[in-house]
This record gives C-alpha cells, sequence and structure tokens, in this order.
C-alpha cells in the first residue's frame, strides 16, 4: 500500500502537478509515521521534489540533502534512481553546489595566504 502511494504522487509530480503530488505526498505520509530509513528518504525525496517544481529552492536543497545523508549511512542509492530523473537532478544540483562551496573555500583561504588543502581526492 505504501509503495503504491509513493508510486502515485511521484507519478503526479513527474506530470508537474504540484498541488496533487503534494496531496498525495501528503497521503504517503499519513500511512505511517515509519522511522524505516527508506520511508524517511521517500518522504524526503517527495517533500523535495515538490518543493523544487514550486521553486522553493531551498527547502528542495535542505530535504534533498537530508535524505541524502540518511541514505548514506544505510547505503540506500537505488532509491534515489528509481525515483526518477528529476530527483537524480536534484541529487547532482547537491552535488554541484557542494564543490563549489568547497571551491570558494579555497579561493578565500588562497587571497588570504593560507596553504590549500584539497581533502576531497585521494593520496597516490
Amino acid at each position: 500500500m505504501a509503495a503504491a502511494a509513493f508510486e502515485h504522487a511521484a507519478a503526479a509530480l513527474t506530470a508537474g502537478d504540484v498541488a496533487l503530488g503534494r496531496k498525495l505526498a501528503d497521503e504517503y505520509a499519513a500511512l505511517g509515521d515509519s522511522d524505516e530509513p527508506l520511508d524517511v528518504i521517500q518522504r524526503l525525496i517527495l517533500s523535495a521534489w515538490s518543493a523544487k517544481l514550486a521553486s522553493e529552492t531551498r527547502r528542495a536543497q535542505h530535504d534533498i540533502g537530508e535524505a541524502v545523508r540518511i541514505a548514506e549511512s544505510d547505503f540506500l542509492v537505488d532509491v534515489f534512481v528509481r525515483s526518477g530523473p528529476q530527483v537524480v537532478g536534484l541529487v547532482a544540483q547537491l552535488s554541484t553546489r557542494a564543490r563549489d562551496s568547497r571551491l570558494r573555500c579555497s579561493d578565500a583561504h588562497e587571497k588570504h595566504g593560507h596553504l590549500r588543502v584539497d581533502r576531497s581526492s585521494p593520496s597516490p
């Protein structure tokens, strides 16, 4: 039942119907207050997706970031891929923003004479 509710909400959001997508996402969330990581991640995905479609960029970034954080600790990657290209795009934007933020910090450190150490890539 919950899986079908998630799919219905995702279908509405895929079609660009934010109002219906949010209504179905709320219904999905009301089906259970499960603290299981997959359920929490799916609720956050629907929230981020609907926020993105409603041009609520900050909320979309926050919710998809929280979903990724939870997924990382439980090795749940496929839920994002199965949710479709719009969700994968949200994750990609999150990665791009994080990289850009690291670059801005590096540039600021270089301007002030600090040694820049990039720890994002493995040492040879």
